[in-house]
């Protein structure tokens, strides 16, 4: 007869946390499930210590026997937002190092972080998981029913997208008369950001229509204002004093990320979209960028866009949006 065991939920602050003994569990439980980091125990130290050692960011251990069996960080994404385990180390779904108990302790994780929610009137949280390069599609379609047993509904499938630009050709450029490209930096940020919210507000992104004005001003510059202004490809379409449509591109070495690109309502549907992606494109070879990545929503018209010149799926994720 199995022993029974004492699941303990445990919601801990950074200065509660031991770093070397939590990046060492998220090294073995990711190794045991088959999700290899390349990381070193260092490595892993050093993205805790720098991106997760806020006073407001929690973490949610499940403990047996006074040893970490499971793990979530409650990241704070704004005042009543929260997200569960962002980025590629931490990977979306709970890390738990116990295959027989996983979808017991992914529970207990998740309910326990609900009630926290709940107590602290956080107003909604997401989970953003890997769904396409995953090991164990059956585990992580039981946690699945987990979130959506809970409350968590499906918000959107997001891709992140590579095109390798040498194999790209040159593509050619027709700028209609009285239109212009710019450099985005020639821009003040209040008018890029008008653009930015008109365009978004009248297209088909689901992710802006769910953000409050607080959270879409911060998600806009996260894309990469004023980071991504000095870049060649950051550029803007410009036509009789109106801006147009632009881009934010992030330079990463050889490898550079088109954070933003969109275009007014009045203006889409007529290829300046496609305009500003030749000339992002043709602007990164002339630099000798070899790659370019980019994110967007499976349904978007965009996704087709890139898709059809170059673009290929490299990750794919469901997002799922619990609210009270």
């Amino acid at each position: 007869m199995q022993k029974s065991m004492t699941i303990i939920i445990k919601i801990n602050d950074w200065k509660e946390i031991n770093v070397d003994k939590l990046a060492k569990f998220i090294i073995k439980a990711k190794n045991n499930n088959k999700q290899r980091t390349g990381l070193s125990i260092e490595k892993i130290k050093g993205i805790l210590n720098k991106y997760y050692r806020q006073d407001d960011i929690k973490y949610v251990t499940a403990n047996i026997n006074n040893k970490i069996v499971g793990l979530l960080v409650i990241y704070p994404t704004g005042a009543d937002s929260r997200e569960i385990n962002p980025g590629t180390t931490l990977g979306g779904n709970p890390i738990i190092n116990s295959n027989d108990n996983s979808t017991l302790i992914c529970n207990k994780l998740i309910t326990r972080t609900i009630i926290w929610a709940r107590d602290e009137g956080i107003q909604s949280i997401e989970i953003k998981i890997p769904w396409n390069k995953i090991d164990n599609k059956k585990l992580y379609g039981d946690y699945r029913l987990i979130y959506e047993k809970l409350g968590f509904k499906l918000k959107l499938e997001y891709v992140e997208m590579q095109c390798n630009l040498e194999e790209e050709p040159e593509y050619e450029i027709f700028i209609p008369e009285n239109f212009d490209i710019l450099k985005i930096s020639e821009f003040e940020e209040q008018e890029i950001y008008t653009c930015y919210c008109i365009s978004f507000k009248n297209g088909d992104a689901r992710f802006f229509q769910y953000q409050g004005e607080e959270e879409k001003l911060e998600y806009f510059r996260d894309l990469g204002y004023p980071d991504g202004l000095n870049e060649e490809a950051s550029i803007a379409l410009f036509q009789n004093n109106r801006l147009v449509g632009f881009s934010f591109v992030l330079p990463d070495g050889k490898n550079n990320h088109i954070s933003c690109m969109c275009v007014h309502p009045n203006y889409q549907g007529m290829g300046f979209g496609k305009l500003i992606l030749f000339i992002i494109m043709n602007k990164l070879k002339e630099q000798g960028i070899n790659t370019i990545t980019l994110g967007t929503e499976i349904k978007m018209r965009a996704f087709k866009l890139y898709n059809n010149y170059g673009f290929s799926i490299i990750n794919n994720f469901l997002v799922y949006h619990w609210e009270q």
